[in-house]
């Protein structure tokens, strides 16, 4: 195969086809999507776990914060895995109506919850972009 220089991307064809060049390549995509995944899945968790704690807290101080369809009992654990579920579903922008925030401070808490999933996927839109985008460069 002749060597050929290509002016749109600048750069020597031959290499493409050379199999070590496109392992490589693929290599550093999936350990690019990998860390991009595995950072996400940690801002998600951590959101989810930390607003379900200031969840509890609202309701610890005052059970009229909160209007549920279930009853909370007075189990720590069972009122904080309900509180977990109910900001896994905020997060995700579900929002089934069964836990509803009454109290200003908890619609506050919900906002913050919501925006922050958005910046969570805004953030992940844009380096799923720019791993294409660089990739798209090498070649």
């Amino acid at each position: 195969m002749a060597a050929y220089f290509n002016f749109r991307f600048g750069i020597n064809q031959d290499h493409i086809y050379c199999p070590a060049y496109v392992h490589s390549i693929i290599t550093k995509i999936i350990d690019e999507s990998h860390r991009l995944a595995h950072v996400l899945t940690i801002f998600t968790v951590l959101i989810v776990l930390s607003f379900s704690a200031d969840y509890q807290s609202l309701y610890i101080l005052d059970p009229e914060n909160f209007k549920t369809v279930t009853l909370l009992n007075d189990a720590f654990f069972v009122r904080f895995f309900e509180f977990i579920y109910f900001s896994l579903i905020t997060f995700s922008s579900v929002g089934y109506g069964d836990i509803v925030p009454i109290s200003i401070l908890g619609k506050i808490l919900v906002m913050m919850e919501i925006f922050l999933s958005f910046l969570v996927l805004i953030f992940g839109i844009a380096n799923i972009n720019r791993i294409h985008v660089d990739n798209k460069q090498l070649f």
